[in-house]
């Protein structure tokens, strides 16, 4: 290629986001950003779900569970789009940063309802890869328990073996921490 042909001033960087990519042109001072990913689809949701994305089984009670899945990231847009695109389902939050290094905030999307959780890693589960291991353990607990007549019924042993196995591949995954916090064993 002959570099004649490109102007000094005009400069294409490449930057890619877990909200997509951008192509940035610099013609002087002049700065324009080419639109970005407006289309999300299910594929593309289950790869950031691997990436910035979490599951998990935790005990409120003694004969009670809570089963939640989510994203979390710095940019809200792209958690917006996802809650969208999944029917609205479960709750945005912001996460203010106390570090003076980071000052912007991060963003959390959950869903913790049993049955908009089984449909969204049902039709996720195709696509994912790191995490698929703990959607299918996810999916295996939420059918042993829809199978109980009784809400509070206690935790049969498969149950609870789901939820050690869970927590082992939590720490395959991401050492023996989660947020920032040691995990009980």
């Amino acid at each position: 290629m002959n570099e004649n042909l490109i102007p000094q001033n005009f400069y294409i960087s490449f930057s890619i986001l877990s909200l997509g990519v951008y192509v940035k042109k610099f013609f002087g001072e002049g700065k324009q950003k080419i639109k970005k990913y407006d289309k999300l689809d299910i594929k593309y949701i289950a790869g950031f779900f691997d990436a910035d994305g979490h599951c998990s089984i935790s005990f409120v009670r003694p004969n009670s569970v809570k089963i939640e899945i989510g994203w979390c990231n710095n940019y809200q847009d792209i958690l917006i789009k996802i809650r969208e695109f999944f029917n609205n389902y479960g709750k945005m939050f912001v996460i203010v940063n106390d570090d003076e290094r980071r000052k912007r905030p991060s963003y959390r999307y959950k869903i913790w309802r049993m049955n908009e959780v089984k449909e969204i890693l049902q039709k996720m589960l195709p696509y994912l890869h790191i995490k698929r291991r703990q959607a299918e353990l996810i999916l295996e607990f939420i059918k042993s328990r829809t199978n109980h007549k009784k809400i509070r019924t206690p935790y049969t042993d498969y149950e609870l073996k789901i939820i050690e196995e869970l927590k082992k591949e939590h720490i395959k995954l991401r050492g023996e921490r989660i947020y920032g916090r040691k995990i009980k064993k």
